[in-house]
């Protein structure tokens, strides 16, 4: 059994710590099935030591950020996680589709197509 200590569990990145925890780990957690079920683990400095995981992410730099994992497949650990605004994050997701348009392409296509 871990006892938390007062002091890290008023810390303002507590409850994002203990989100990332649940979301990996908790089988009965609403959002398990797009982490943990997905195989998203936590590195094992962050997940032993609260501490740890607030030295590495540093200050968020206000509560419109997100904890954002760079890579959607990758884990949580240092060099995969930065803050995120929530509309960069929503951005980051497996369900978001990006679109890439070759405009020289599509002109070329366009241009020989006869409009009546």
């Amino acid at each position: 059994m871990i006892l938390i200590m007062n002091k890290e569990y008023k810390h303002p990145l507590y409850n994002i710590w203990h989100g990332m925890k649940n979301r990996c780990y908790n089988v009965k957690h609403d959002s398990y099935k797009y982490y943990g079920a997905r195989g998203v683990t936590i590195c094992d400095r962050w997940l032993r030591s609260f501490s740890n995981f607030v030295e590495d992410m540093g200050s968020r730099p206000s509560k419109d950020f997100q904890i954002d994992r760079i890579d959607n497949n990758g884990n949580y650990e240092p060099s995969n996680c930065r803050w995120a605004s929530r509309s960069a994050n929503a951005h980051n997701r497996s369900t978001s589709w990006g679109i890439q348009v070759d405009y020289e392409k599509w002109n070329d296509i366009m241009s020989k197509i006869e409009i009546l």
